[in-house]
């Protein structure tokens, strides 16, 4: 079973969504699909979502997903 984050609506850390992706997003940042991206994530090769209080959904950050990149060495697709 994953543990995700939760974060409150009162959180200082997120103040916006701009820099949260959702899973079709974060999907075409990195040049998968999303169900690519889902199958990465079940198996625990892939950051966790975060949960947004209010939002529906779970999001990736932006941040998280650069590293991940980073540490795989991948290069994200082009125009996204």
């Amino acid at each position: 079973m994953h543990k995700h984050a939760a974060i409150g609506t009162g959180a200082p850390l997120i103040a916006s969504t701009g820099h949260l992706l959702t899973w079709t997003e974060a999907a075409a940042v990195i040049g998968l699909s999303s169900r690519t991206l889902r199958r990465l994530n079940a198996a625990g090769r892939f950051p966790e979502p975060v949960v947004i209080t209010g939002l529906r959904g779970r999001r990736f950050r932006r941040e998280d997903i650069a590293r991940w990149l980073d540490s795989a060495g991948e290069q994200p697709a082009q125009g996204a």
